[in-house]
């Protein structure tokens, strides 16, 4: 059997062990290829399971286009990679169908940046991200605390206002899936 010059590439996606994430990666690259759309993108998961790594690892070393798919509760972290990074080119939330993944991606012009992001939406910013990395690297706010010579009232209240964001009530949720 001659199969010319096609090609069996697998689709870039990560977290790799998640073949379900990476079967409707498949999916969808398939999708775009039969519409003609012949860009390289690489696909990342963010939800509970992937947080973790995201906060420590993030930006990939990967040059080329990123389309973050994120689960509802990470997209306001998953716009602000977007908005602090140029190579993420689109954020889905995880509940988008594949006919609008597809149509998005399609329609989009090769420099513009798709943004999914509520104008109402809670940002994110460069200080969350700092105190969420701490958080992980070290496990309590003490560390903060000391680091920023902040009192733990103030500490608390940066908790409580990046838990608000994210939609939670406790910032020690968000590391208990993971």
């Amino acid at each position: 059997m001659n199969l010319g010059n096609v090609s069996f590439a697998e689709p870039k996606c990560w977290p790799e062990n998640d073949i379900y994430f990476q079967a409707g990666v498949s999916f969808l690259q398939e999708r775009l290829n039969a519409d003609g759309n012949r860009r390289e993108y690489s696909f990342l998961h963010l939800n509970g399971y992937t947080f973790r790594h995201f906060l420590s690892d993030f930006p990939p070393d990967k040059d080329g286009s990123i389309v973050i798919i994120s689960s509802p509760r990470f997209l306001p972290l998953a716009h602000f990679w977007m908005a602090n990074h140029h190579n993420v080119i689109a954020v889905f939330d995880s509940k988008t169908n594949i006919e609008t993944l597809v149509k998005m991606l399609k329609k989009r012009p090769s420099k513009k940046r798709y943004n999914t992001v509520n104008k109402h939406a809670p940002k994110i910013t460069d200080r969350d991200i700092t105190i969420l990395r701490h958080y992980l690297n070290t496990g309590n706010m003490d560390y903060i605390q000391r680091r920023y010579s902040r009192s733990y009232s103030t500490v608390q209240q940066w908790k409580k206002i990046i838990a608000s964001k994210l939609s939670i009530r406790k910032l020690e949720l968000l590391f208990l899936q993971s």
